[in-house]
Formats: structure tokens, sequence, C-alpha cells
């Protein structure tokens, strides 16, 4: 079982991501890619800024990954939430979860 958590502070790109997903044996890799809205609520977006307590954060990601390998058939975890500054159209956070 290959778990794979972080935090971005720059650009984050799930393709490259990707390969940090366990794949012998899977049948399936899906993946989920959040991005900053243009608009919400019909205002116009410029920004979002995430803060975190960044080691906290990192535990958090890890129990939540441990936890679907036990529960579900998944060999691999990918997640990697942004931090900072996320202009529109940006992603910020990418999971990619490798199962059988």
């Amino acid at each position: 079982m290959a778990v794979h958590v972080g935090l971005e502070k720059e650009k984050l790109d799930p393709e490259n991501l990707r390969k940090h997903v366990e794949t012998n044996g899977c049948g399936s890799v899906v993946s989920f890619v959040g991005y900053t809205r243009s608009y919400s609520q019909k205002k116009s977006v410029k920004r979002l800024e995430f803060e975190s307590w960044d080691s906290k954060l990192v535990d958090v990601l890890k129990e939540l990954a441990n936890r679907a390998i036990g529960e579900f058939d998944i060999i691999s975890v990918c997640m990697v939430h942004r931090t900072g500054i996320v202009r529109p159209l940006e992603p910020i956070v990418c999971i990619h979860v490798g199962s059988a």
C-alpha cells in the first residue's frame, strides 16, 4: 500500500502527481481535482487564500488515506492540497486513488 500526501505552496500539477500512485495490481485509478471557481454567487472571484497548520494537515491527510485503504479495496492514495494564494481555475486539491 502506497500513501503520498503533501502540501504545495506554489503550483499544483495533477498530472505529475499521478506518478505517485502505485498501479501494480490496480484495475483503475480514480482522480479528483478541485479548482478555484471564477464566480461564486454571481460575484467574481479574484483569489482564494489558504492557511494551514502544515504538520497537522499532513497528519490528517495521512489518516484519511490510511483509513480509505483499510476500509476499501484501495492499493494506493495520493492527496495534495494547495496553501497560499490560489487564483481562479487553478487546482486547489488533487486526489488520485488506485484500486483493485
